[in-house]
Parts: structure tokens; C-alpha cells; sequence
């Protein structure tokens, strides 16, 4: 083999070494071939018969073996020049950091994502319009009017006398009046008229009064002034209040109007900064994530770009051992074809029929696990690492099922069944032991729109994750759920009203953004509402959905925006009517369901397998009691 020039740039290492090994092994084996022919030749002279029984063929391949075994070692030696240029070790050992470093930041992020995701309430994004208009085009516009107001007003006081700090001081006094004045009287008027035009109308008339009354003050007193230091302008100039009365009503006017019919509320404003807030910081930490997510995918090339030599000369060497070792059998399949052609057939007891027990196997550096060289434990770890970090560059695969639960309590009624760690952990059991991720969601229904969230995640196990940790993570996962459920037993009550509808509504919008291969969610509930949406325990409502239950479906409908593109989630109901006339309520309220929300592609169905096998035998047994 020619020696390496030190002039020769890198690209070439593995070329040269390819090109020399291969020439040489196909020399050599070319001539072992030939040499060992020949001895099958000699062989053949030999009498087999008086052979003993113990005698096989593998008794004559010494020297065989010991020229093929030097092909092996001249492989080694060639390869081992090449490797101790390599500095592998530490480029493996600071991406095995890096890479559990990333996986270290990402969870970390992950942490923080969920319950900000979990508790963003995406009504508020219908808010913007509404918010900002009322920010950046009506309060430019007040400020706009009050700055014509404050202009008007000092001129007019600098024109009736008096001294510029008087006049000025005055004109921001009737500003600061009319604009606090316009934003007080709209809030009151809401308080005690909300529902009545007539009533509203007469507040604002009244609410008038005061505001005139001090701009006539403020006015009269001036001109009064002007009057007593010049008497002589009576009867030549207008001594008449009204008119700067009624143009800085006409300015309170408009402002009030603007703010009544344009100010968001206080609850609109903080729900929408809410939002805002949450949405800018989740998209800050997503952005960071997404930059995690690029270093670990760069990790692999540039590892490889690192360690490209390395693992050629490797991989080449280990080729070139498989070479050898099949030239090495095709040489002994010759030879044994040339000793049964010379003694035909006769030398058969010498062979057992099996290559791997009638040939010496070679010793192999490349493949052996019991040869200790110095860099062919690091062979074993670059692989290893380089495998990892191949099959797992993207941060979003999914090598494991996945899925989110979510558990809608109703606590309305206490007759309602109540969900248990028994109905619910065989849909996580089937995730949880392939060692997938599972989150889960526990939120309760009351009177409000608005309850309390629990929530609990497993992550998936890593390929090379601790077995006995994971376990232990399993058990904790179970005991948090277990008591997220147990927790409830105690608070439940009767709640003169329900909201049933909005609160799922609102969790399967959050179920639809999930990346979870499966999405499911319980409801143990009645369906009976009892809201604004409408109301079952009215009399009239009640009649209108026994009767017709497509006209509930279509008022319903028009007052909520339901979730498009539902498919793939599933609905599970489970409710156990007490009687006929609560069973057939129960029926008509589940076809209004349907017809609100499988047009979204929303599969529903009604309970789940064992918690309603095991009931309905029960109650199949009391009936026949």
C-alpha cells in the first residue's frame, strides 16, 4: 500500500485507502485461491478410509486460515493509520451534551406552553376590532375634539378680560369637566336603563342639566367681570352666557355619544389585554422552541460533517472485513469442489455439511465485541449516538400513540353519574403502556361559563429512556388523575341553572389543536340547559323541543359559532336517564347535539363500553328484583 502524502487534502483519505485495500485483497485472495486449490490437490492423495473418525477438514485449513487472517489484520492496520488522525471522541461526546441539553430546554418550554395553550381563551381575538378602534381611531378623535374645545374656550375667556393664566386655567377646567363628565354619565345610564331607549333618553337629557349649568356659570361669572371693569362696553357687546353654554354642551354631546357607542367595557378591554398577552407570549416561546427544534435537526450534519472520516473509515473497514470473509468462504467452497472431484466423493466424512463448523472463523476487528482497541469502543458509541440522532432530528415525531382526554363533570344535578379512575384509565391504558404521551384535562360544569382546569401530561418514553423511571411516571400520572376525580366528591350540589353547550364548545376547540393522534372527550352530563342559549325547564321552550327539535338546533345554531373541522374527535356522553319522561328528554336534547355538531364531523357517542355494560346489568337486576 503506498503511503499518505502529507500534501493531500482530506477529501481524499477514504478514496485512497478504498482503492489500495480493494486492488490488494482482490490480489491476494486471487493468489490464496490458486495456493489452496493446490492443496485440495495434495489433499486428494491422502487415504480417507484409514482416516480416524475424529479427523475433519477444518484440521488441514491452518495455513488457510492464517492467510485470509492476514488480509484481516493488513485491514485493521491500514484503517488504524487513518483513525488515529480522527478526533471523534470529543466531537461525539459534545453532541450527546448538546443534544440532551435541547431535550432539556424544549421540555422546559413545553412546561410552560401547556398551561398557557390550556387556559387562552380564543374569544378574546374576536375582541381586536372592537378594542383597538376604540384605542387608536375614538380616543385620538376625543382628543382631537378636546383640543378644539380647549382652543375655543381660551380664546373666548382671553377675549372677555382677565389675565392669560386665568383665562387658560379656566379652559382646562371646562376640558377636564366635559370629557370626565362624558365618560361618567354613559356608565350610569347602562346601570340603570340597560334595556330601555325611553328611559335612556331621558337620563342623557337629564344628565345635562349640571354641565349647562356650570358652563353658564363659568360663563356669566366672566362676563360679569368684564362688565364691572368696563362699564362702558355694556349694551356694545353680547353680556348673553348661552352661547359659550351651548357650543361646550354641543362638544359633551358628541363625546358622551362617541363613548356610548364605541368604549368597549372594562371586562371587553382586560379579556382582549389578556389575550393578548398570552398570545404574544406563547408566540414568543414557540418561536424559541422552533429555534431549539432547528439546532437539534443541524445536530446530525453537523456531526456527520465532523466526523465524516471517522465513520467512512469505519464503515469501509468493516465492508472490507466482509470481503475477506466471503472470499475466505468462496476459496473453501472451491477447494472442497476440487477435493470431491479428485476423490469422488470419498473425502465426504471429512465435512459436516455446515461452513460455519468446517471453517476456522476469522477473528474480526471491526465486528468483534471482545477486542478492546482504543478507538473501537468509540466505533460502538459514535454509532449508537449517530443512529439517535438520525431517527429522531424532528422534535414532532411521533414514534409512539398519542392522545388527549379530556373529563367534563356536570355538577348541575346530583344524580348525574360522576366519571371514575374504572370507566376512564382503560382509553389511557392502551397509550400509556405503548409508551406513548397522554394529556389529560379535568374541568367541571356548573352555572358558569367559566370553571376551574386540571390538567396532567405523560410524556412518551424515550427510545433510550429509563424503563423503571417511565414506570414510576406512569403510577404518578394514574394517582394525579385518580385525585383530580376523588377531589370532586365532596362539593356537589344542585345549581339552579346550567351551561352545558359553551363549556364543551370551548374544550373541543381546544381538542381540535391538538397534535394527538387520538381525541377524545367525556361528558357526564344530562344535556339539560338551562342558559341563555335556552332553557328546557321553561315551559314553552320545553314544549317547542319535544315538538320540534330542529327549530332548537336552528336557534341554538344562531347564537354560537361552533368548531368547523371536527373530524377525528370523539364526543362520549354518558348519562343514565332515572325514568321514562327523563329518558325521553334526555333523547331529544341528544338530537339536538347531533344537529349542532356532527355537521363539523364531531363523532358522538353515547357512554362508554364498560362503565354502561357494568350499569346496565345492575339496573337489568333491580328491575327483575
Amino acid at each position: 500500500m503506498r503511503p499518505f502524502k502529507k500534501n493531500r487534502i482530506d477529501n481524499d483519505l477514504s478514496q485512497i485507502v478504498d482503492t489500495d485495500l480493494s486492488t490488494f485483497i482482490e490480489k491476494k485472495a486471487t493468489e490464496y485461491t490458486a495456493k489452496h486449490i493446490q492443496t485440495a490437490q495434495k489433499l486428494a492423495t491422502l487415504d480417507f478410509k484409514g482416516m480416524p473418525k475424529t479427523t475433519s477438514i477444518k484440521d488441514f485449513l491452518g495455513a488457510k486460515k492464517a492467510d485470509f487472517q492476514f488480509l484481516v489484520d493488513h485491514i485493521e492496520k491500514s484503517c488504524n493509520g487513518s483513525l488515529q488522525k480522527v478526533k471523534g471522541q470529543s466531537h461525539i461526546s459534545k453532541a450527546s451534551e448538546d443534544d440532551l441539553d435541547i431535550n432539556r430546554k424544549i421540555e422546559s418550554l413545553d412546561l410552560k406552553l401547556t398551561p398557557l395553550k390550556g387556559k387562552l381563551d380564543e374569544s378574546g381575538k374576536k375582541l381586536k376590532p372592537e378594542v383597538r378602534n376604540w384605542f387608536y381611531v375614538f380616543i385620538p378623535l376625543l382628543i382631537f375634539i378636546g383640543g378644539i374645545e380647549l382652543i375655543g374656550n381660551f380664546d373666548v375667556f382671553s377675549s372677555l378680560g382677565g389675565s392669560m393664566i386665568s383665562s387658560l386655567g379656566i379652559a382646562i377646567l371646562t376640558l377636564i369637566i366635559t370629557f370626565w363628565y362624558a365618560h361618567f354619565i354613559p356608565d350610569k345610564i347602562r346601570r340603570y336603563a340597560p334595556n330601555s331607549a325611553k328611559k335612556q333618553i331621558i337620563l342623557f337629557t337629564i344628565s345635562i342639566i349640571p354641565i349647562a349649568v356650570v358652563y353658564y356659570y363659568f360663563s356669566s361669572q366672566r362676563i360679569a367681570f368684564l362688565l364691572a371693569m368696563n362699564p362702558d362696553l355694556e349694551g356694545i357687546i353680547s353680556s348673553s352666557p348661552w352661547v359659550f353654554t351651548v357650543i361646550n354642551c354641543f362638544a359633551y354631546v358628541i363625546s358622551c355619544w362617541i363613548i356610548w357607542a364605541y368604549k368597549p367595557s372594562k371586562e371587553t378591554i382586560l379579556a382582549y389585554k389578556k389575550y393578548r398577552n398570552d398570545t404574544r407570549e406563547i408566540k414568543k416561546l414557540e418561536i424559541e422552541r422552533e429555534q431549539l427544534c432547528l439546532q437539534k435537526t443541524e445536530l446530525p450534519s453537523n456531526l456527520r460533517g465532523k466526523l465524516t472520516k471517522h465513520y467512512n473509515v469505519l464503515i469501509l473497514g468493516k465492508q472490507f472485513e466482509q470481503e475477506v470473509v466471503t472470499r475466505y468462504h468462496r476459496c473453501f467452497e472451491e477447494m472442497k469442489m476440487e477435493l470431491y472431484m479428485r476423490t469422488n466423493g470419498a473425502c465426504a466424512p471429512l465435512f459436516t455439511g455446515n461452513i460455519n463448523q468446517d471453517l476456522p472463523p476469522l477473528q474480526l476487528n471491526f465486528s468483534d465485541k471482545d477486542i478492546h482497541k482504543p478507538l473501537q469502543s468509540s466505533m460502538t458509541q459514535f454509532m449508537g449516538i449517530v443512529l439517535l440522532l438520525l431517527t429522531l432530528t424532528s422534535c414532532t415525531s411521533k414514534i409512539q400513540p398519542s392522545l388527549s382526554l379530556s373529563v367534563m363533570d356536570d355538577y348541575t344535578d346530583k344524580h348525574i353519574p360522576k366519571p371514575d379512575i374504572d370507566g376512564i384509565q382503560p382509553l389511557i391504558k392502551n397509550t400509556v403502556d405503548k409508551d406513548g404521551r397522554c394529556d389529560f384535562r379535568y374541568t367541571s360544569i356548573t352555572d358558569a361559563s367559566f370553571n376551574p382546569i386540571y390538567d396532567a401530561t405523560i410524556k412518551a418514553k424515550s427510545r433510550f429512556g429509563n424503563t423503571l423511571e417511565h414506570l414510576s411516571k406512569k403510577r404518578k400520572f394514574y394517582r394525579t388523575i385518580e385525585g383530580f376525580l376523588s377531589s370532586t366528591g365532596d362539593t356537589l350540589q344542585s345549581y339552579p341553572h346550567s351551561s352545558i353547550l359553551t363549556p364543551v364548545l370551548r374544550e373541543l376547540e381546544l381538542l381540535k389543536r391538538s397534535k394527538s393522534d387520538t381525541k377524545i372527550l367525556l361528558l357526564y352530563s344530562d344535556l339539560l340547559e338551562s342558559s341563555s342559549l335556552y332553557n328546557v325547564y321553561d315551559t314553552y321552550q320545553l314544549r317547542r323541543l319535544l315538538k320540534n327539535y330542529n327549530k332548537v338546533v336552528e336557534i341554538i345554531t344562531n347564537k354560537i359559532e361552533v368548531p368547523k373541522n371536527l373530524n377525528g374527535l370523539t364526543l362520549h356522553i354518558i348519562y343514565y336517564p332515572k325514568n321514562a319522561q327523563d329518558d325521553q328528554l334526555f333523547k331529544e336534547m341528544l338530537k339536538v347535539w347531533k344537529g349542532i355538531l356532527e355537521p363539523s364531523g364531531l363523532h358522538i357517542q353515547l357512554g362508554i363500553a364498560k362503565p354502561i355494560s357494568t350499569v346496565s346489568m345492575d339496573n337489568h337486576k333491580k328491575k327483575q328484583t
